[in-house]
């Protein structure tokens, strides 16, 4: 098998919005102010002016603060070789009797595990990724769950957690 080469195995980079809840929760309420400022007529006070201008620019800065890179998380995740994702699968099987799991093929809980197997950046240490996990909301675990299905299977529709997810995966 002298013309083999090691095939490169497919990827796709993701990006989670990472913005703290407080600095979206300052940007809708100067939205709100902004909102209730009504716009003066053209021969209106100068003092309503400068205040409808001063909510304008609060409500743009903290745009800029919300769109910042800063509050991103940029990532790439990797297709498994296939003796890996089927092991992998295999390791999780699903239980009989949840549906969600019949579905995927695998137990949901344990996609924490599967989406840590697959992540190639950031690089991240045991301890770091128990850390990032935490971050996660449900929806961005289902985002990724769905990149690593793609990436491993082609195209997969991939069932929502149960409540309880956190405290089942073997990551970290």
């Amino acid at each position: 098998m002298s013309n083999t080469r090691k095939a490169k195995l497919r990827s796709k980079a993701f990006t989670l919005s990472r913005y703290p809840d407080d600095l979206h929760d300052e940007y809708q309420a100067a939205v709100d102010v902004f909102s209730a400022i009504p716009d003066p007529p053209e021969s209106g006070r100068d003092k309503d002016k400068s205040k409808r201008e001063a909510a304008a620019q609060t409500v743009r800065d903290l745009n800029e603060r919300l769109h910042d890179d800063d509050h991103e998380l940029k990532g790439r995740l990797t297709a498994l070789p296939f003796l890996r994702w089927a092991s992998l699968k295999a390791e999780f099987p699903p239980r009989d009797d949840v549906e969600d799991d019949l579905a995927a093929g695998v137990d949901v809980t344990h996609y924490p595990d599967l989406i840590r197997a697959c992540w190639l950046e950031p690089a991240v240490s045991d301890a770091e990724w128990s850390d990032l996990l935490d971050t996660f909301s449900q929806a961005d675990v289902v985002y990724l769950t769905q990149i690593v299905f793609e990436l491993n299977e082609q195209s997969v529709s991939v069932p929502k957690l149960p409540s309880d997810w956190r405290g089942t995966s073997r990551s970290g």
